[in-house]
C-alpha cells in the first residue's frame, strides 16, 4: 500500500548558486558516500540537486505521516547501486520512522530543472 508520494523539482542554477565554489557547501549536504561517485563528472551540480531534492522529499513524505519536524535532509542520503540506479539510505531519526516501511526513489535533471519523486510503501509484515 502507498502511503506516501512526494515530489521535488529544484532550480539547478540557484542550487549552484546556494552551493558556491565546489565542494564549499556541498560537504554539509551531502555525505561522502553520496559525493563520491559525483566527483569525475565535468558539472556535478545537476545531480546534487536531483538528491537534494530526493532528501526534501523524503523529509516531505514522512511529515505527511505525522512526522513533521522529525526528520532532516542529513537523516537522507542518495547514493547509486551498482547498476547505476538511485536507491535511498536513511539513518537516525529517517530510519526509525521508516521502520515497517520501504521508499522508492526516482531522480531526473535536464536543463535548468532537476527533480526527484519519492513513494513511500508501506511492507505487507509493517505498520501502515
Amino acid at each position: 500500500m502507498i502511503l506516501a508520494r512526494r515530489t521535488v523539482v529544484i532550480d539547478v542554477e540557484a542550487f549552484r548558486a546556494r552551493l558556491g565554489p565546489l565542494p564549499g557547501a556541498a560537504v554539509a549536504l551531502f555525505t561522502d558516500d553520496e559525493l563520491a561517485p559525483l566527483a569525475t563528472r565535468r558539472d556535478p551540480v545537476p545531480s546534487l540537486a536531483a538528491r537534494f531534492a530526493a532528501k526534501q522529499a523524503v523529509v516531505q513524505a514522512l511529515a505527511d505521516l505525522g512526522l513533521d519536524g522529525a526528520v532532516d535532509e542529513r537523516d537522507v542520503e542518495v547514493l547509486t547501486d551498482e547498476s547505476g540506479a538511485p536507491r535511498l539510505r536513511l539513518v537516525g531519526a529517517a530510519a526509525a520512522a521508516m521502520s515497517g516501511r520501504t521508499a522508492h526513489v526516482s531522480l531526473s535533471h535536464d536543463g535548468p530543472a532537476a527533480g526527484a519523486l519519492v513513494v513511500l510503501q508501506a511492507r505487507p509484515d509493517g505498520p501502515p
